[in-house]
């Protein structure tokens, strides 16, 4: 092999990896200086690679005379079993092949790692070469020794041996006829090793998720090098696991593999690491080692979204049948699990032995998506919480600094589930961003010039914030861009057709490409929005009117919003929070000075401020406010909200403090007590200026004496699932009389009585209805509420926290009997 194709040697010990590009033809000739004494040689492969690469490997022995015989085995993790090593033996065998024969495995990780252990033990050891076809072997499976096959419905790998090749030989070109899935799912191994041993290399992934998703060959090639080096690295140092240190490989694998066996071959080997890598790092953030976890998890999971990695566990599997399928692990001791733990970004727990026993109740509140509050031992002495940042801010600020001039530190941003899908898509959109030191990411703006592909599929999840500030963003993106903004089933119901009318009003060319109205839509850029006047209606979602207000300093011409007089305008402290931020931080002088109308100059591009500071989400606060009010003397302290807030939201605590809660605020703290009774206003009470916290007045309006009527609340009925009939549903199964208005809901309060019924809290995939719940939850030891993950829109720690600051214990519904069970003996 010529120094053309070969560019990059790395050596552990005893053989070479060679890293290189386009060898095949000259394979023999490799192969021959590499064992020269060899007399047969057989080539083990499947027979997809078989058909496209076999006749130019064959011609390639041929021109050397060389004989080579070669055998395909069938695609897939069924060929790694003992019957296919016991007939590929048997070939051998027959074909007189001796103690000089060399093994050629050309395929990805079944190949490698069957064709090693047949290496391995055919005339107690023959020596074999390995040439990984695809990402996920080339980084992983090929590196190290590993030799392995399954076994039935007991596991993978768990027969195999420890046995070096002669060569391990990477052709890159190998990865051009890659599909995008196999490619994500090496992906996944790459991201593993980064996550537990160089943050350098993740920010390098982070950095460069579409030049890899292109293929693109240097930093292609670079990749392999980095991953290839970290994992030899390794390898060296503990080849056979004797202490301990090559186990922090199998991060993720522990419960990716239970959940691996359990798909049945659905999904592919790294797609079940993602989730497991997931799940992983969130028990290591429960038992309290991972450092920054919030801003950890929430770039892994923003990583993985991006290569189109999984991050949940399949619905129909049980965690029951996962944890059964865990039991039957190399690394578990002394009938314990036990697990890597994640201590940060390129770092996991060394001690003891680098693994962690975990116990199966860990597991099962890990895993379980149901999730009961036990109050038994609450902290009355008050608490104090620092609640997430805003998510409104938090999405408004992304994309002004994306569009702004120069370089913005944003501190305190949310992390969650709609901010990784807003700085996402602002990195398909051309955006760059770094983090530092996990606590603060750093946007580099782009003074509006953005530089997408010609053609692009932005995925939304359920955002309702990134689908209607995106819409119009994508309508000055160069001229011809094609854009396709989309969701998931719920954000296609969503209405936009408010907006799509402005903004095709305004000479902007948007089609719907399913239901009129809805997502999704085909936005094809005119290079420019043209401003002028522009008339919109506010009684929908005040988020259209910001969308048009974030882009309005990049129109042709100076842009004026006017607002229709006739229709009241919703949740309108939103939009002051747009201005006030446009404004104040960014320059841009909006003139508000008539009533239902912004009149915005085409001055260009924001004016980035050095720094930000992302002040905390008034709606995340209220939950916390609401768990204090509804039980007599528990006082609990908002760290990071107070009456200097943007949001609306944030005067909630006046309403609690009506009912009865003692209230007290400085500019950046908010302090309440419950009261012994709490008693419901007597009024109704217009929450239109604070509708995201309807929903926990409503729940702490259970455990008031009178009537609760909450009205003008008519939007939320369009939000992530119609919450007013949500809610209503709900309380009904608590035994609580509600009922829908025109406008809102009514509670009849149960006078301060525990809810003693037995329910399951269906939480519609909104965060928000989850979280209300949770104080509900906190007097009824019998409610369960489900999709506890669904809080990950907007506060993943939600759970932990409810535990730390009120020692409400958090666990799945399936230990309370056990629990109840251990204490009667205890007793």
């Amino acid at each position: 092999m010529n120094n053309q194709h070969s560019s990059d040697i790395l050596s552990i010990d005893t053989y070479n990896i060679r890293i290189g590009y386009g060898f095949l033809h000259e394979l023999s000739d490799y192969v021959i200086t590499l064992s020269p004494v060899h007399e047969k040689y057989v080539l083990i492969t499947d027979e997809n690679l078989f058909r496209v690469y076999g006749n130019t490997i064959v011609n390639s022995f041929k021109k050397n005379a060389i004989e080579l015989l070669c055998y395909a085995v069938s695609p897939g993790e069924c060929s790694k079993s003992r019957e296919e090593k016991s007939n590929i033996e048997d070939f051998m065998l027959a074909n007189k092949c001796h103690i000089d024969t060399i093994i050629v495995a050309f395929g990805g990780g079944v190949v490698g790692d069957l064709a090693g252990f047949i290496a391995s033990t055919y005339m107690r050891g023959i020596d074999y070469i390995q040439i990984p076809t695809s990402f996920l072997s080339m980084i992983d499976s090929s590196i190290g020794a590993k030799t392995s096959i399954n076994v039935g419905k007991y596991g993978k790998n768990l027969l195999g041996s420890f046995y070096r090749p002669k060569a391990v030989l990477i052709d890159t070109q190998l990865l051009e006829t890659l599909s995008a899935r196999d490619l994500c799912n090496g992906m996944a191994e790459a991201i593993k090793i980064a996550l537990i041993i160089d943050k350098h290399l993740f920010t390098f992934i982070e950095a460069n998720i579409n030049q890899i998703l292109e293929k693109n060959t240097e930093i292609m090639k670079k990749l392999i090098y980095e991953c290839i080096k970290l994992k030899a690295n390794i390898v060296i140092q503990d080849e056979k696991e004797t202490s301990g240190l090559r186990s922090i490989l199998n991060f993720g694998h522990s419960i990716g593999h239970g959940i691996e066996i359990l798909s049945n071959g659905k999904l592919l080997h790294g797609e079940c690491v993602s989730i497991g890598m997931l799940l992983e790092a969130e028990l290591s953030r429960d038992k309290g080692f991972l450092i920054n976890s919030n801003a950890v998890i929430s770039r892994l999971n923003n990583i993985l979204k991006s290569f189109r990695l999984p991050t949940t566990v399949p619905s129909h599997m049980s965690f029951e049948d996962i944890i059964e399928k865990m039991s039957v692990d190399k690394k578990n001791r002394n009938g314990k699990k036990q697990l890597v733990i994640l201590t940060n970004i390129g770092s996991v727990r060394a001690s003891p032995r680098y693994t962690t026993a975990i116990d199966d109740q860990d597991l099962i509140n890990l895993l379980d998506t149901n999730v009961a509050l036990v109050a038994d031992a609450m902290n009355m002495n008050g608490a104090t919480v620092n609640v997430p940042g805003s998510k409104s801010i938090s999405n408004r600020v992304l994309p002004l600094c994306a569009l702004g001039a120069g370089e913005c530190r944003v501190h305190g941003l949310l992390y969650s589930v709609d901010t990784q899908t807003m700085l996402i898509c602002l990195r398909q959109l051309g955006i760059h961003y770094h983090w530092d030191d996990n606590e603060v990411v750093v946007i580099h703006g782009v003074s509006g010039k953005l530089n997408p592909a010609d053609t692009l599929t932005l995925y939304l999840n359920n955002s309702g914030t990134c689908s209607r500030f995106l819409t119009t963003l994508c309508t000055i993106l160069p001229a011809k861009t094609e854009i396709i903004l989309t969701g998931d089933d719920r954000l296609k119901e969503r209405p936009i057709k408010d907006l799509v009318d402005a903004l095709v009003q305004n000479e902007n060319s948007i089609d719907y490409l399913n239901e009129h109205g809805c997502l999704p839509i085909k936005i094809t850029s005119n290079g420019g929005i043209k401003g002028g006047e522009i008339r919109m209606n506010g009684d929908v979602s005040s988020q259209y009117i910001t969308s048009l207000l974030l882009i309005s300093p990049f129109a042709l011409t100076p842009m004026v919003l006017k607002l229709n007089q006739a229709k009241q305008i919703v949740s309108k402290p939103y939009i002051d929070m747009t201005i006030n931020l446009m404004k104040t931080q960014f320059g841009i002088p909006i003139d508000d000075s008539e009533m239902f109308s912004y009149t915005i100059p085409n001055s260009g591009p924001y004016k980035n401020p050095p720094k930000i500071q992302i002040e905390g989400d008034a709606s995340s606060a209220s939950y916390f406010l609401g768990i204090a009010a509804v039980h007599p003397g528990l006082t609990v302290t908002v760290a990071n909200i107070g009456s200097n807030s943007l949001q609306g939201d944030s005067r909630f605590c006046r309403i609690l403090e009506m009912m009865g809660c003692h209230v007290t605020q400085t500019e950046t703290t908010t302090t309440l007590t419950g009261p012994k009774q709490l008693q419901a206003i007597t009024e109704e009470i217009d929450m239109n200026t604070m509708t995201d916290t309807f929903m926990t007045l409503a729940c702490v309006a259970v455990f008031a004496r009178g009537l609760t009527q909450i009205r003008n609340i008519s939007n939320q009925r369009l939000k992530e699932c119609n919450r007013i009939e949500a809610i209503v549903a709900e309380l009904r199964k608590c035994g609580i009389k509600a009922s829908e208005t025109d406008t809102g809901l009514d509670i009849e309060g149960n006078n301060n009585e525990d809810i003693e019924k037995s329910a399951l809290i269906h939480s519609y995939d909104d965060h928000r209805i989850a979280m209300s719940f949770s104080i509900v939850a906190s007097r009824g030891r019998r409610l369960r509420i489900n999709d506890k993950r669904c809080v990950d829109k907007t506060y993943p720690e939600f759970w932990l926290h409810l535990n730390k600051v009120f020692g409400l214990k958090v666990i799945s519904p399936s230990l309370i009997f056990y629990e109840t069970v251990e204490n009667i003996k205890s007793k």
